[in-house]
């Protein structure tokens, strides 16, 4: 994602140097440079409505599993438990077991044994 973001800021100040010659100059400058088409034509309209190309706060998918409380848990369930099945784990917290070995990697320092 940091190719894109770096383009997202180039295209920004081309835009601002560049806004008299248009908009099909600059997306022809931009897709020989590899921006993706569908990317480039929401980008630019968002800066000609004066709009930034920054990700606005909250936006994207809400999560529904890895909450606060599910976090706490998970710890709660497989922290110092020998034997505790990450399946059975899931079920309980009706999700996939390979999910739940996600959520301990990323919000805890919980190891898991074969």
């Amino acid at each position: 994602m940091a190719k894109l973001d770096h383009l997202k800021n180039t295209l920004q100040e081309f835009y601002q140097k560049n806004q008299q010659k248009g908009r099909l100059y600059i997306r022809k400058h931009f897709i020989v440079l590899g921006f993706p088409e569908r990317s480039l034509d929401r980008c630019l309209t968002r800066l000609e409505q004066g709009e930034t190309l920054e990700r606005k706060v909250g936006s994207g998918r809400p999560i529904k599993i890895a909450t606060k409380e599910t976090i706490t848990k998970l710890k709660r369930l497989l922290d110092h438990r020998d034997g505790r099945s990450q399946r059975k784990v899931a079920a309980k917290l009706n999700c996939t077991h390979n999910y739940v070995g996600k959520l301990l990697k990323k919000y805890t320092n919980i190891g898991c044994f074969k």
